[in-house]
């Protein structure tokens, strides 16, 4: 949205400038309204993709099929190669592991983290498909030792294994044996890209007797990568 306000908001002064303003401000094509989405779409490229790369090259075909000295008909396919430019920047979007960020809304990629009480929190990560099983795992833990430094805390333990979320899906099965048909059933199994855990802070590794506390500065430091967590 604000990728939007501030493209159409560049455009402003030149429409001032020419005269245009308050025409082009209500006019559908080529005005306010089409800058506006075409700039909401150029923003939501750049989110997808993680990078301005495909939004810049849009740009600047959308700018170069517009020029004077390009022929109407070539003027023609600038909406075409717009949209085909938009597109093939969101699948790259989509292909890119999923980058380490707070999650933007519930159940959206990245982490998440509830309170359960002052040194005990559940911590949470969500990705795409194309995130390695090793790599969100690195995350969570990294979220978790980023929690304990937060709240003061130099040690966390794990007190729930790390595990995917559940879901839901509906799984169609063949019988024979009550006569031919297929059953609809709703069964349980673990959400890819999802990984979630308990844990507890401490401030002194003797308080976590009879566990294996992670030292939190020392897990940071290797980016959480280590084998032994």
């Amino acid at each position: 949205m604000l990728t939007a306000l501030f493209f159409l908001g560049s455009r402003l002064p030149r429409w001032y400038s020419q005269g245009r303003l308050w025409d082009l401000l209500a006019h559908p094509v080529g005005g306010a309204p089409s800058i506006f989405g075409i700039g909401w779409a150029l923003g939501l490229a750049a989110y997808k993709s993680k990078s301005v790369a495909g939004s810049t090259l849009t740009h600047v075909v959308n700018n170069l099929f517009n020029a004077p000295s390009f022929s109407v008909e070539n003027r023609r396919m600038r909406s075409f190669w717009t949209a085909v430019l938009l597109v093939a920047s969101l699948g790259i979007g989509g292909c890119a592991p999923t980058l380490y960020q707070k999650a933007p809304v519930a159940f959206g990629h990245g982490y998440a983290e509830k309170k359960f009480s002052d040194d005990t929190f559940h911590v949470a990560f969500t990705a795409n498909y194309t995130t390695s099983a090793a790599t969100l795992r690195e995350y969570l833990y990294r979220r978790a030792a980023e929690l304990t430094r937060q709240h003061k805390f130099q040690y966390f333990v794990v007190i729930r294994e790390p595990r995917p979320r559940s879901e839901y899906k509906i799984v169609y099965r063949y019988h024979e044996d009550r006569g031919a048909g297929i059953d609809a059933e709703e069964v349980e199994v673990p959400a890819r890209g999802t990984l979630h855990m308990t844990i507890q802070c401490f401030k002194d590794a003797r308080q976590a007797a009879g566990t294996q506390p992670i030292d939190a500065m020392a897990c940071l430091s290797m980016s959480c990568r280590s084998s032994q967590w």
